[in-house]
């Protein structure tokens, strides 16, 4: 785990020019919808809390606002700013988790070392994304964030709290993805099938190359 002031590359997609971001340790908290069908904690990818499939995090190549802008304002502000660890929090919503069940925690981050902007997003719109490695972390593992709030600023401090729990923690970000793989059969959250789409990280996305 990179620790300390490092660069982040920033370019639109298509561009091969990247400029160098110093960061600081610190970070943000973002919220995003788990799936009820799962006790891992992925995304609702197959719309059952009834905000359509959910795109983002784009874990299987660590991203995040990447084929739908979800949250587009607070994904730039982020972008943009020297904050290195985006925090993903989420509500368990797996009835089968009865101790975890309906209870708001960070289930894991991704490391910013990239933006871009994704020309082909679904929403049509010409928006950021943020790009790093990403980190995926099981409820029992999961560190307790209660805050009814969507997002929040997190400080050196409490970003290096969050970053020293889940040290001690087993990285589930495989077992994550080949969940994602199982429920979402018909890939509406994976814009390389039938959508007339090109993944620009298709190289590199865990999923795609288990397809």
């Amino acid at each position: 785990m990179a620790f300390g002031n490092q660069p982040v590359r920033q370019a639109p997609a298509g561009d091969a020019y990247f400029q160098n971001i110093p960061l600081n340790d610190t970070g943000m908290v973002q919220f995003f919808y788990h799936s009820p069908s799962s006790k891992l904690p992925i995304r609702d990818v197959l719309n059952e809390q009834g905000g359509g499939s959910i795109t983002e995090p784009h874990i299987e190549c660590g991203a995040h606002n990447y084929w739908h802008s979800y949250c587009q304002d607070r994904v730039r502000s982020f972008a943009g700013s020297d904050k290195k660890y985006l925090f993903l929090m989420t509500t368990c919503n797996s009835r089968e988790l009865a101790r975890h069940y309906k209870k708001r925690s960070i289930v894991g981050y991704i490391e910013k070392t990239d933006t871009g902007k994704n020309l082909q997003n679904v929403n049509g719109m010409n928006v950021q994304f943020v790009k790093g490695k990403a980190r995926l972390y099981s409820f029992d593992d999961a560190f307790p964030f209660p805050i009814n709030i969507p997002t929040k600023n997190m400080s050196r401090e409490e970003t290096g709290t969050i970053l020293y729990h889940f040290n001690k923690c087993d990285d589930i970000l495989d077992d994550c993805i080949q969940e994602i793989i199982r429920l979402d059969k018909d890939n509406c959250t994976c814009m390389r099938v039938g959508k007339g789409k090109t993944c620009m990280f298709r190289d590199e996305c865990r999923r795609w190359n288990r397809l």
